[in-house]
């Protein structure tokens, strides 16, 4: 269980270092994977194969393929050592919530006045996500949402606006929101903020 209690006004909670790393080993047998495809693709073409039209598109997804994984090795290893130095994924205190996604949203602060509900809720009896309700999205996004345009919508299966899925957390979801409970319940009952256990 990795949460660290600063003081009794602020609550870290860092990343699961296990999950990243079993995505990481994944993306680079897929990575490793494509390269041996490409290199079987080279050795077609240089020897001119039984190379048809079909052979040529497949060869070219199977580059394009080689790339984006590459790019996704590239950015989890660039997410890796950011959190390799120790920077909590989500910092909870009186204030609000700062939740930092790496990619994405980037480092996002939520303060207690724009939360409607906070809640762990699972999809398709699978997933399990730390998940946060805003009661105005635009709103909170023209404040908070550092100039980039983007629009904040509810997801449609969960109802929220902010996931956070479990496999990143290194504390459990349920855990979280005991805390959030135990540490902040007057902030909960000042700014009206339903905390779905």
């Amino acid at each position: 269980m990795e949460i660290s209690k600063r003081s009794s006004q602020i609550i870290a909670i860092y990343p699961n270092r296990y999950s990243l790393l079993i995505v990481h080993c994944v993306i680079v047998l897929c990575f490793l994977l494509f390269l041996g495809i490409d290199s079987f693709i080279l050795w077609a073409f240089w020897t001119n194969y039984h190379i048809d039209a079909g052979a040529s598109v497949a060869a070219v997804f199977a580059v394009l393929a080689t790339i984006f994984i590459g790019g996704m090795l590239w950015w989890l290893i660039q997410m890796r050592s950011k959190w390799r130095k120790g920077d909590p994924l989500m910092m909870i205190n009186a204030q609000g919530l700062s939740i930092d996604f790496k990619v994405g949203l980037g480092k996002i602060f939520v303060p207690w006045e724009e939360i409607a509900w906070i809640a762990g809720c699972r999809v398709n009896n699978v997933f399990l996500y730390f998940s946060i309700c805003l009661k105005d999205g635009p709103h909170w996004w023209m404040l908070y949402g550092n100039g980039r345009s983007r629009t904040i919508r509810r997801d449609p299966l969960t109802q929220a606006h902010l996931h956070v899925p479990q496999a990143m957390l290194g504390t459990p979801v349920k855990q979280v929101l005991s805390l959030i409970e135990q540490h902040y319940a007057e902030e909960l009952a000042r700014y009206h903020v339903h905390l779905l256990l």
